[in-house]
């Protein structure tokens, strides 16, 4: 059990909204036989219009047990909850129900300048990235030299996240689940 926070991405489809990209991946079966026998996302989800768009986008994921998935992970960390408590005070309204949240470009460009100024002591840590405390989230000091591997860790997320999305045909979310 702990904190565990998912930087994903798939195909954007102007039509769909946050809440209808959340439906359609909850409602996704795991098994690929399940999967073939709704005959696609339209027999899962014949409520949200446009959803076929995304039909290519399911594909097999998990190094251990195998699920479908409508996402690819570019990011992950355990415990990182500054990280955590940056995504939820900036892209998720202060709201802090593992929901899948959307996160644009310039979102990220800005955790990645405050996770620049924290590791070359340019900004307090407390105030630009403070942890956050939570049930099993792990350690919340500073000093704490995972508090500064979790930041050096996100920066190189980041920027292979920003460097490798089609921003124009992709969508990124950000989802916790502690």
């Amino acid at each position: 059990m702990g904190l565990d926070m998912y930087l994903t991405k798939t195909k954007r489809v102007d039509s769909l909204t946050i809440e209808d990209y959340s439906k359609v991946t909850n409602e996704l079966p795991w098994d690929k036989k399940d999967y073939n026998a709704w005959a696609g996302l339209k027999g899962i989800c014949p409520d949200i219009e446009g959803v076929e768009e995304l039909n290519s986008e399911v594909h097999e994921s998990g190094n251990y047990t195998k699920y479908l998935s409508l996402t690819k992970e570019i990011g992950y960390w355990r415990k990182a909850n500054a990280i955590h408590n940056w995504f939820v005070e900036n892209c998720q309204d202060g709201i802090d129900e593992c929901q899948l949240s959307e996160v644009s470009r310039e979102d990220l460009e800005d955790l990645l300048e405050n996770c620049y100024k924290v590791v070359n002591k340019k900004s307090n840590p407390e105030e630009t990235l403070p942890p956050t405390g939570g049930f099993f989230f792990g350690n919340t000091d500073v000093s704490h030299p995972y508090y500064m591997d979790y930041i050096k860790s996100t920066i190189s997320i980041l920027e292979k996240a920003i460097a490798k999305t089609d921003w124009e045909k992709e969508i990124v979310f950000y989802r916790a689940s502690w």
